[in-house]
C-alpha cells in the first residue's frame, strides 16, 4: 500500500446488486486489516423495477457504516412489463449519474460485485483511471461483469468453471467470500429434537414459492419447525395466517419479512432442511456448511446461472432440485420427506470448499491496488 494513503482516509466505491452477502464479507475483513478505510455502496434503492420492496444493501449497509449512494439504474429485463421501456430510458442517464457520484467521492478504487446497477460506474470508473476490480460470485458468468470485463483491472472468480467468460490475463480465482459467522459455524451440528426447515426467496422472498409452502403450511408445521423468510410483500399475509393457526401449530412458525446480515449466520445455522432460490452466495453457504437442500432455481437468471449453481450443489450430494415449472405442494411436499429421511446420510458425503479464505484473498487483491 502507497505510504501517502496511509496518512488520510482511503475511499473504497463498493457497488452491485444481489451481491450484499458477498460484498459484507469482504467489508468485514477490510474493517479487520484496521486501516483508515471509508466505504461506500452505489447500488439500487429498490429490488424490482417499479416496486416497493428495498434491496437488501439499502437495509444492512448503512447499520455497519457504509455510506448508501442510490444510483439512477436501467436494467434489460427477461420479460416486457410496462416498466421495461422506462427502464431502458434510464440507462444513458445512469452513466452521467455515476459520473457525478464519482467525481464527488474521489475513490482509490473501485470494487464491483455485479448486476445492473454496477456497470455505468465500473464504466465510468475506467474513463475516470480509478482501478476497477470485479467479483463474479456465479459459476458462470453475471451480464453487467461480462460486458465491463475489458475495462476492468482485475476480475476475481469465485469458481474456475466461470473462467471461460472473461479474459485469462485479468482473472484470478479466490473462492466466494462468506460472512465469517457463517464460516464459524460447527458443520452438521444444527437443529434441535424437531427437524427445522429453513424457506427462503432471497431477501425479498419469492412468491411462487410462498404460494406453494402456503398450501401445505399446517401439514409441515405438524411435524417440521418452519423459519420462513416471506419478503416484504408477502409479510403481512402470513403474519394472518399465523395469527389463525392452532396454538400448537403456530408455535413452530417463525416468519420474517427479510433477514439482517446480524441475524442471518443464527437463523441459517438452526436449519436442517433448507429450502431456496438458487443464488450464488446461498449455495455457496450450503456447502461450506454442508446443509441439506431443495434448490429451486430462478428461471429467468442470466445464462441459467441458478440452475448452474444448484447442479453443483446436487452433484456434491447436498442438494435435490426442483425445477419452478414442476413445483407444487405435493411435489415440494415429498421432496421434504425425501431430504428429511436421508438427512444423516447427506451430511456424511465428503465435501470440499474453496470458499474459506476468499474474504482475505479478496481484500489483498484490493490491497494491490491502492
Amino acid at each position: 500500500m502507497s505510504n501517502k494513503l496511509l496518512g488520510k482516509s482511503i475511499k473504497i466505491v463498493l457497488t452491485g446488486g444481489h451481491a450484499g452477502a458477498t460484498a459484507m464479507s469482504v467489508i468485514e475483513e477490510l474493517k479487520n486489516r484496521k486501516r483508515n478505510y471509508l466505504f461506500y455502496w452505489i447500488g439500487a434503492k429498490y429490488a424490482i423495477e417499479g416496486g416497493k420492496s428495498l434491496t437488501y444493501e439499502y437495509q444492512t449497509f448503512p447499520k455497519v457504516g457504509v455510506n448508501f449512494i442510490s444510483i439512477i439504474s436501467g436494467r434489460l429485463q427477461t420479460r416486457f412489463t410496462r416498466y421495461t421501456i422506462p427502464s431502458l430510458i434510464k440507462i444513458p442517464f445512469s452513466f452521467f449519474h455515476a459520473f457525478f457520484i464519482l467525481i464527488k467521492i474521489k475513490p482509490q478504487i473501485i470494487v464491483s460485485f455485479g448486476g445492473f446497477a454496477s456497470f455505468p460506474v465500473m464504466i465510468i470508473g475506467k474513463l475516470l483511471g480509478i482501478p476497477v476490480i470485479i467479483h463474479e460470485q456465479t459459476m458462470v458468468a453475471g451480464r453487467a461483469n461480462r460486458l465491463a470485463s475489458p475495462f476492468v483491472n482485475k476480475i476475481a472468480l469465485a469458481h474456475q468453471e466461470s473462467q471461460r467468460f472473461f479474459p485469462s490475463s485479468k482473472s484470478v480465482i479466490i473462492g466466494n467470500p462468506i460472512s465469517k459467522k457463517i464460516l464459524a459455524i460447527k458443520k452438521n451440528q444444527a437443529g434441535g429434537r424437531r427437524i427445522n426447515i429453513l424457506v427462503t426467496g432471497g431477501s425479498r422472498g419469492s412468491k411462487i414459492i410462498n404460494k406453494t409452502i402456503e398450501k401445505i403450511l399446517p401439514k409441515l408445521l405438524r411435524k417440521y419447525r418452519i423459519i420462513h423468510q416471506t419478503g416484504f410483500m408477502d409479510m403481512k399475509r402470513f403474519a394472518t395466517k399465523k395469527k389463525n393457526l392452532p396454538k400448537e401449530l403456530a408455535k413452530n412458525y417463525f416468519i420474517y419479512p427479510f433477514v439482517s446480515a446480524e441475524k442471518w449466520p443464527e437463523i441459517f445455522n438452526s436449519a436442517d432442511i433448507i429450502i431456496s432460490r438458487a443464488g450464488a452466495n446461498i449455495v455457496s453457504e450450503i456447502i461450506y456448511a454442508k446443509k441439506t437442500s431443495i434448490l429451486i432455481p430462478l428461471p429467468f437468471s442470466y445464462l441459467d446461472e441458478q440452475t448452474v449453481n444448484a447442479k453443483y450443489a446436487q452433484e456434491l450430494g447436498l442438494a435435490k432440485i426442483l425445477e419452478e415449472e414442476n413445483l407444487n405442494p405435493m411435489i415440494l411436499e415429498n421432496l421434504i420427506k425425501y431430504q428429511v429421511l436421508h438427512k444423516d446420510e447427506i451430511l456424511k458425503k465428503e465435501t470440499v470448499s474453496f470458499d474459506r479464505g476468499a474474504d482475505k484473498r479478496m481484500v489483498d487483491l484490493i490491497e494491490s491496488f491502492l
